[in-house]
């Protein structure tokens, strides 16, 4: 029987902001810890933390700098993302005013979305955020993987729990298709949302049109016809809303049900032998990762006898707790026969 496909879609709501928190957190520890190995003591963990201080991202905009991005503090002030600066300003006269930086929020997505290859070889950062020019979330095939991990709702608690420690917010969704796991994920009543295989139909129906993956454009045109629920497209002729709103409304439509494919492919070169090991807890003693490679690599001959198949190249990907990826590569050079390392 064929493995039915399940697709995990991992929305981080205010990545920009978290992504700059924790970076700054970073430098801040870094810069502690050396300071404290150039005076010769050890750090210690730091007492009660103070209240956040009220901090907002901003870029240039229509009519001068805008905020992009705000923490919670700066939005109980009353400021809000698209604010002019001297409005969010003029609400929290000792905000902090920070420049937005897009490219380094897209490159910390496609590092993360890198990392939940722990979880599936078929991972890789949401185009739709990407394209729109706002990253934020990373989608998962996550086909004949979940089983591993419990199943489908074990594996969004562990993601959950994972994200958690890094400092980023995560809701999550899993359906048979990206459409409908993107919607579940940023619409969906509960903040983590297992779908059973043939339910989109239903539960897209009462979800807003935006949930399509719509511009806004083309939602707010939809709902001044009063087509504001993804249930009232159903049944409504496809030849005038092509002709008002062009083709993308048919197509997210039917790639969100199922009608239409939609491949996820992640940037990572196809390998077609792996094997993988996870760890109850993690693991920091170099004999403990000896061990751990030596079980991999025994695994992976077995496999590659059962094909006779041999390797010309080999690659060992660890998953920090932290959210790094290290990598040792391993290979031959076929025009002297011998064997490189880097």
């Amino acid at each position: 029987m064929t493995e039915k496909r399940r697709i995990a879609s991992l929305f981080l709501p205010d990545w920009p902001m978290e992504r700059f928190l924790r970076e700054r957190r970073g430098h801040v520890e870094r810069s502690h810890g050396e300071a404290a190995a150039a005076n010769g003591r050890a750090v210690s963990p730091a007492g009660p933390r103070a209240p956040a201080a009220a901090i907002v991202l901003a870029a240039p905009g229509a009519g001068g700098m805008r905020v992009t991005a705000c923490n919670g503090s700066a939005r109980a002030a009353g400021i809000t993302p698209g604010q002019l600066v001297p409005d969010a300003t003029a609400l929290c006269p000792s905000v902090g005013v920070y420049d937005a930086a897009p490219e380094a929020d897209r490159a910390a997505l496609d590092k993360l979305a890198r990392w939940c290859g722990r979880y599936t070889p078929w991972s890789v950062a949401d185009p739709v955020g990407e394209a729109n020019g706002e990253p934020d979330g990373v989608l998962l095939d996550i086909s004949g993987c979940a089983h591993l991990f419990g199943g489908e709702e074990a594996l969004l608690d562990e993601i959950a729990s994972r994200f958690g420690r890094f400092g980023f917010g995560v809701r999550a969704g899993v359906a048979s298709t990206p459409g409908a796991a993107w919607a579940l994920a940023r619409y969906g009543r509960e903040a983590l949302t297992v779908l059973s295989p043939g339910g989109e139909r239903q539960a897209l129906a009462s979800l807003p049109v935006a949930a399509l993956r719509l511009p806004s454009n083309v939602a707010d045109g939809l709902a001044r016809l009063g087509l504001r629920r993804v249930g009232d497209l159903y049944d409504k002729p496809r030849g005038p809303l092509t002709a008002r709103f062009g083709p993308l409304l048919a197509r997210r439509l039917d790639e969100a049900l199922g009608h239409a494919p939609e491949p996820i492919s992640p940037s990572l070169p196809h390998v077609p032998f792996r094997t993988r090991l996870h760890f109850a807890e993690p693991i920091a003693r170099l004999e403990h990762v000896e061990e751990a490679v030596m079980r991999l690599a025994g695994d992976l001959c077995s496999l590659l006898a059962g094909e006779h198949k041999g390797a010309r190249r080999l690659r060992l990907s660890l998953y920090r707790v932290d959210g790094e990826v290290r990598e040792l590569h391993a290979g031959t050079i076929s025009m002297r026969g011998s064997v490189s390392r880097r």
